[in-house]
């Protein structure tokens, strides 16, 4: 007695489908295996061990200064290189700008805000000149201002917490600040105001007053008229009391005679008048 049997279906060796990997950013961002913080650290140890920028900073100098791996220095310079606060130089090696010298310099001073000094060229880099005429008009959220820098270097959502560091960048450096949920400038520029300066007045002789410009062979006297029409002057004669007690007494007439004659005199020139 025989049996057919019919054989069933052969199963099939199915491949999985790998799910294509996300599209990468057109902009370079910064590792977030790095925090800010510890970024920073690392600028101000390329300004350190470049001699104030003077020579280039071999990475595994740095990494023994900051006290980490080399290669986690190497995950960073691909942002901050993009940026131009470090420059390479040659293989394994990076020279800061000026800007992450003076950021190590005023570190000594003021911990809290040294890193402004990164603001000038944070402010060069493709992200603020996308931020930044929105921010002009007023605070935004954010989250907004994530989706902005988003679109300006094609970023996926997985991208998120780097695009976030961004911000963060730009806080440090004092280029915009924090206030709950939104950002705004750090600072408003003011306009300049132009001082036009004042010409000089020229002074102006009281009215009751006459100049007299001098002559070198004159007496340089002068005298103001009173509101009447009189005359006032003062006249100080010194006169050794010694020599006066010795004088006759025709003498002493003649001496203020002839004083009183020579004030006559005087007053006659002055008014424009005849001189005898």
């Amino acid at each position: 007695m025989s049996t057919n049997t019919t054989p069933g279906p052969v199963p099939v060796a199915t491949t999985p489908v790998e799910k294509p990997a996300p599209p990468k950013p057109t902009k370079i961002l910064p590792t977030e295996r790095i925090s800010v913080p510890k970024q920073l650290d690392m600028l101000r140890a390329y300004a350190a061990v470049s001699n104030n920028g003077a020579k280039p900073a071999p990475v595994n100098e740095v990494a023994t200064v900051v006290k980490t791996a080399a290669s986690s220095v190497s995950l960073a310079n691909a942002f901050l290189a993009n940026v131009n606060l470090i420059t390479r130089s040659d293989a394994g090696s990076y020279t800061p700008c000026p800007e992450v010298v003076a950021f190590l310099r005023a570190y000594e001073w003021d911990k809290e805000t040294a890193s402004h000094k990164l603001g000038p060229v944070l402010r060069e880099a493709w992200f603020w000149k996308s931020l930044q005429p929105r921010l002009a008009y007023g605070a935004i959220e954010e989250e907004a201002a994530i989706t902005v820098l988003a679109e300006a270097s094609a970023a996926p959502p997985e991208y998120k917490k780097e695009l976030r560091m961004i911000i963060d960048f730009l806080v440090v450096g004092g280029v915009v600040r924090r206030e709950g949920s939104t950002i705004k400038l750090a600072t408003k520029e003011m306009p300049t105001e132009v001082v036009t300066p004042k010409p000089e007045a020229t002074p102006v002789a009281p009215e009751n007053v006459v100049v007299v410009k001098p002559n070198p062979g004159d007496v340089r006297t002068g005298f103001v008229a009173s509101p009447t029409g009189g005359i006032s002057f003062n006249v100080n004669v010194s006169v050794d009391m010694n020599e006066f007690a010795s004088w006759r007494p025709d003498r002493i007439q003649a001496f203020f005679r002839g004083m009183a004659e020579v004030l006559a005199a005087k007053a006659d020139v002055e008014k424009g008048g005849p001189v005898s």
